[in-house]
């Protein structure tokens, strides 16, 4: 059985959780459209998934 979500959106948001904080920052000021303030990677990883599912 093959557990890869075939999803585009899923799995995309799942690649997140492997990105650096530099990463995330950019993909941040990339979905935004500003600057992220927070180095935290969890709060960064959350705010850009959810914005990617509305």
């Amino acid at each position: 059985m093959n557990d890869t979500p075939t999803d585009p959106l899923i799995r995309e948001i799942l690649a997140l959780r492997e990105l650096p904080v530099s990463a995330l920052r950019e993909r941040y000021l990339a979905v935004f459209g500003e600057e992220s303030t927070s180095r935290n990677k969890d709060y960064l990883f959350k705010r850009i998934a959810y914005r990617m599912q509305e």
